[in-house]
C-alpha cells in the first residue's frame, strides 16, 4: 500500500485523500477482476471514519494520474486477494483492505488509516437503468476499455458519446476527454443493464462535449408521404421537428455515402467497438 501512496506522491506531489485512494482501488479492481480470482461487480467503496460516513472535501485528482499507479495498485489488490483466497466476496475483500489500512498505520491527506472504522464495497446493480451522465467502461480487448458517457435517453433510444482510444484503465483523463467524438451514437441499454458495459461513475459535466438530445438523420429519398426531406436529407429531433440539412452536414454524418446508421443494436455496436470500426 505504501508503494501505491508513493506512486501517487510522485505524480501529484502530495498525499492522496482517502476518497482518492478508494477511487484508485475501485478502478484497479475493475481492470483485474474480470476472469480472475478477485470479486467482480464492485463499483467502488464507501467508508466511515469514526461513526461518520466519509465524504471527500476536495475534487478528485485521480484523472491526472499516470497508468503506472493503477498497475501498482492492481498488484496490491492481487496480494490482498491471495491472503483471503479465491472467490472472495465483495464484503470480505473490503474487510481485507480495511485490515491493511488499519494495521499499516497509513496516512492520507485528510485522515489516518487507523481512523477508518468501516469499509464497504458498493456492488453494481445490473438491473438499474442508465442515467444521463453515467460513465461507461466498455471492454474491447483483453486489457483495454473504450470509455463513453450516456448523453441522452429519449424515444430514439439511449445515446452514448465515445471518448478517444481504448485505455488500459477504465477511467477518463483530460486527454481522452479532449479526444471525444463529435456526436453521440444511439443504441439500446441492454448491455448496460446486463453489466457487460459497466457504469464506473457519473459526471454530468462531460455532457458539454456532446450535443444534448442528438438528432437522427434521414436520407433525401422520401420515406413519409407529403414530407420534404430536402436535396441532401433532414435531421429529426427527439421532439419530432424536422430540419433540412446542407450538403456539408449530410457528408459529415455519412448520409451521402450510405454509411450513416440511425441506431445500433448494442451487441452489434459492441462488435464494432471491439473491431475498431467505431
Amino acid at each position: 500500500m505504501r508503494r501505491v501512496i508513493s506512486s501517487y506522491q510522485d505524480d501529484i506531489g502530495g498525499l492522496p485523500t482517502l476518497g482518492e485512494f478508494l477511487e484508485i482501488i475501485g478502478l484497479a479492481l475493475l481492470s483485474v477482476s474480470e476472469g480472475g480470482d478477485l470479486p467482480a461487480g464492485v463499483a467502488g467503496f464507501s467508508a466511515e471514519v469514526g461513526r461518520k460516513r466519509y465524504q471527500p472535501q476536495r475534487d478528485s485528482r485521480v484523472p491526472e494520474l499516470n497508468d503506472a499507479i493503477f498497475a501498482e495498485t492492481a498488484s496490491f489488490l492481487v496480494a490482498v486477494g491471495a491472503v483471503r483466497g479465491r472467490a472472495t466476496s465483495p464484503d470480505e475483500f473490503a474487510a481485507a483492505v480495511l485490515d491493511v489500512l488499519q494495521d499499516d498505520d497509513v496516512a492520507f491527506e485528510d485522515v489516518r488509516g487507523p481512523d477508518v472504522s468501516r469499509l464497504a464495497a458498493v456492488v453494481s446493480r445490473s438491473t438499474v437503468r442508465p442515467r444521463v451522465g453515467d460513465i461507461l467502461a466498455i471492454r474491447v480487448r483483453e486489457s483495454g476499455y473504450r470509455m463513453a458517457v450516456v448523453t441522452a435517453r429519449n424515444r430514439f433510444g439511449t445515446a452514448i458519446g465515445l471518448f478517444g482510444r481504448p485505455a488500459a484503465i477504465p477511467r477518463l483523463t483530460a486527454a481522452s476527454i479532449d479526444s471525444a467524438a463529435t456526436r453521440s451514437v444511439y443504441t439500446d441499454d441492454q448491455l448496460i443493464i446486463s453489466g457487460k458495459w459497466k457504469v464506473v461513475g457519473h459526471d454530468e459535466r462531460l455532457l458539454s462535449s456532446f450535443p444534448s438530445d442528438p438528432d437522427i438523420y434521414h436520407g433525401p429519398d422520401p420515406i413519409f408521404p407529403n414530407v420534404d426531406l430536402g436535396d441532401f436529407g433532414a435531421a429529426e429531433s427527439p421532439s419530432g421537428t424536422l430540419r433540412k440539412v446542407a450538403k456539408s452536414e449530410a457528408e459529415e454524418v455519412g448520409l451521402l455515402n450510405d454509411s450513416y446508421r440511425q441506431a445500433f443494436v448494442s451487441e452489434h455496436l459492441h462488435q464494432l467497438l471491439v473491431s475498431g470500426e467505431i
